[in-house]
């Protein structure tokens, strides 16, 4: 059976207007995590540094189940938006160009969900680095604040 044609769970996309230098990483940080269950989308909302020949090279080597999207710029609700008519998974992920997702968030997700089908959101922490390499976990919260 051809793995390509499973619908996928989880949709990752990385939105990115003029990334060029860290776009690489993102798709990595995801790349290493696909298996038949999730798909990486990178749109390029019209990048005017050298983003567009970045991703001509990410598609030389790209994971299957990546697809690389270009359009005319027109920000960011509109590189989302565009992300989300193009995801096929039941769960989307939205990625920054500029971040990387932390090993195993996939499967542990996938778990997640598995384990819990009625889920319709998951929220997640992130890790923040200076440039001097300190670094700072920020977790959501556990209830909703009062109102």
């Amino acid at each position: 059976m051809n793995t390509d044609s499973v619908r996928p769970l989880i949709s990752v996309i990385i939105p990115t207007y003029n990334y060029a230098a860290t776009l690489p990483r993102a798709v990595a940080s995801v790349a290493g995590q696909l298996d038949e269950q999730h798909e990486l989308i990178v749109i390029d909302d019209g990048s005017t540094d050298n983003t567009p020949e970045v991703i001509q090279a990410l598609e030389a080597t790209g994971p299957r189940r990546t697809r690389f999207i270009r359009k005319e710029n027109g920000g960011p609700s509109s590189v989302r938006n565009r992300g989300i008519a193009e995801a096929a998974g039941t769960y989307l992920i939205f990625l920054d160009a500029d971040d990387e997702m932390a090993p195993e968030a996939l499967a542990k997700i996938s778990r997640h969900l598995a384990q819990s089908p009625d889920t319709q959101l998951v929220i997640g922490g992130h890790v923040s680095i200076t440039p001097d390499g300190k670094q700072k976990t920020h977790l959501p919260q556990k209830t909703l604040p009062e109102t």
